[in-house]
């Protein structure tokens, strides 16, 4: 039995390595699980006990991959002017997953990393750009963004 994680995006495919990157979601399902179940749409309790036991054969690691990736998608799309504070929030969260995480997400824990600090760049910069745009074309503001806008937990 091939072991798949639901997702909103429809079932992703869960290979049995707990450091195996995440797959492409398959497509979008065309109804939510348990909408078989009757007028009222709620599932049934064998159709939830199933979708937990086949919860629980999703290696953790896979969970926390997808997620991590869902963490630093959500901070991208808020690194426009005004939704900075959302981004902030999203990459310390995610940080803060990586940071305890350590090693136990195998082969992905480096690249994981890596890509984390990338996007906290990115929020360094997007910080930069909206302090100079407030301040009138960023007179005197030369250098990096102040320290209180940098993500908390950035590893450095």
């Amino acid at each position: 039995m091939e072991k798949k994680l639901w997702t909103p995006g429809g079932e992703v495919p869960v290979g049995s390595d707990q450091g195996a990157a995440p797959r492409q979601p398959a497509p979008a399902p065309t109804a939510p699980p348990g909408a078989s179940a009757g007028a009222t749409g709620a599932p049934s309790e064998e159709e939830l006990r199933a979708e937990l036991e086949m919860l629980a054969q999703v290696p953790v690691g896979s969970i926390v991959l997808q997620y991590a990736s869902t963490l630093l998608t959500v901070a991208q799309l808020h690194m426009a002017p005004g939704e900075l504070g959302e981004a902030r929030f999203a990459l310390d969260v995610l940080a803060a997953v990586v940071e305890s995480s350590g090693e136990r997400l195998g082969a992905a824990a480096p690249q994981l990393r890596e890509v984390l600090s990338q996007v906290q760049l990115m929020f360094v910069e997007a910080t930069r750009l909206e302090d100079e745009a407030q301040s009138g074309g960023g007179e005197g503001q030369e250098g990096a963004a102040s320290a209180g806008d940098e993500p908390s937990a950035d590893g450095s």
